[in-house]
């Protein structure tokens, strides 16, 4: 049976789509970022056995990168180190866990994980049977292509939205992140990237937009909380000024994204379903689904 991948640009409903459409094909989903997020906390000199995902990762970033001149040996050294733990403190993760390494390495780097990555669970057999719930710019990366190809019994389809539609959902998406947060004490993420440019936009809030809002961030701050936390309390008292902070914030990002990733996951596409509908988002779901069903004969 061919699988579908729903592809698409953050904030146009993968997610709905891919639990509504795991529901009707009774199968499970399998997220390849949270094993992306696992598997790159596991340093490559560590004795897990899945360390082995991080050394590809090295080769094949030596291979495409290194050898081809585009990375100097210097940073390649450097990037190993951030690979590696420190076995005489295990309670530190590899630097290489953190998002710091798309300013220290690019995000050709950062990509070539991924996809890493999704090669791995492939031929591991961890999709086999399960719909893969892969990232937002998974497909533009051409190694990634391949592997949820037709050759595979993947077919990749992309929902598409207009850009205030998408806006409206990442700014949901965002109030989810804080609720979710603040209960669980510690970081919730919804969106990984724009749960970090949504904090970054309402710290500007905080401090440049209302005195109200700024005295609110330091009491917390002086109080003893992280900074982080600080600002999702802010968040939840914040006024219609602090949240157009954060929505212009989204909306630049998102135009960004569109711009210069929507080209290449309209070129995967095998099937592209418009998620624009004045009824509701769960209308525009549900009409998604049905339509993956039917014309892939999935039941």
């Amino acid at each position: 049976m061919v699988m579908p991948i729903i592809i698409g640009l953050p904030g146009v409903g993968k997610s709905e789509v891919n639990r509504a459409l795991a529901e009707r094909l009774n199968c499970k989903i399998i997220s390849t970022e949270n094993e992306f997020r696992t598997l790159r906390a596991i340093g490559a000199n560590d004795d897990h056995p899945e360390a082995v995902v991080i050394n590809l990762f090295l080769k094949k970033v030596y291979e495409d990168f290194v050898v081809k001149g585009k990375m100097t040996p210097y940073k390649f050294a450097r990037l190993m180190r951030a690979c590696e733990i420190d076995k005489n403190d295990l309670t530190q993760k590899n630097s290489f866990h953190t998002d710091k390494v798309l300013y220290s390495f690019g995000m050709d780097v950062f990509r070539t994980f991924e996809a890493v990555v999704n090669k791995w669970l492939y031929d591991e057999g961890h999709f086999a049977g399960k719909l893969p719930d892969v990232s937002a710019f998974a497909l533009a990366n051409p190694d990634t292509r391949r592997i949820f190809s037709a050759q595979n019994d993947f077919v990749p389809v992309l929902l598409n939205a207009d850009h205030e539609r998408i806006v409206n959902n990442l700014m949901t998406g965002f109030d989810q992140y804080v609720e979710l947060s603040l209960d669980a004490k510690q970081s919730v993420p919804v969106r990984d990237d724009y749960d970090q440019i949504g904090l970054k936009a309402l710290y500007e809030a905080v401090e440049h937009v209302d005195e109200t809002e700024s005295d609110l961030y330091y009491a917390a701050m002086c109080a003893g909380a992280t900074r982080e936390y600080s600002l999702m309390a802010a968040w939840t008292e914040a006024n219609s000024q602090a949240r157009d902070v954060v929505r212009s914030a989204f909306s630049y990002h998102a135009m960004q994204h569109r711009m210069q990733c929507l080209p290449s996951l309209r070129a995967a596409a095998k099937m592209t379903i418009d998620m624009n509908d004045e009824s509701g988002g769960q209308a525009a779901v549900t009409r998604a689904v049905d339509r993956i069903v039917r014309e892939l004969n999935l039941g």
